[in-house]
């Protein structure tokens, strides 16, 4: 889970070799209020490679509530691989 990221975890988000950093594409994601506020409320550091928009940016939350989403899934990929 991403909430309860660890260092192995983290090293297959840094790769993103699966969910890769070139094509992202805006998606309605549903979420229960817990888990959005777990994934909201975490500190995240995206990983070296992907580029975000400046804070100001109206969709700034988005783009990072989405890298937050890729990244969990590219651990949870490694994981189950």
């Amino acid at each position: 889970c991403f909430y309860e990221r660890g260092p192995e975890e983290l090293k297959a988000a840094s790769k993103m070799a699966r969910f890769g950093k070139d094509d992202w594409v805006c998606k309605k994601v549903g979420f229960t209020r817990c888990l959005y506020a777990q994934m909201t409320k975490q500190q995240f550091f995206p990983p070296k490679g992907v580029t975000m928009p400046p804070v100001s940016h109206p969709m700034y939350r988005n783009w990072e509530n989405g890298v937050k989403l890729s990244c969990a899934f590219e651990m949870l990929y490694s994981k189950n691989s």
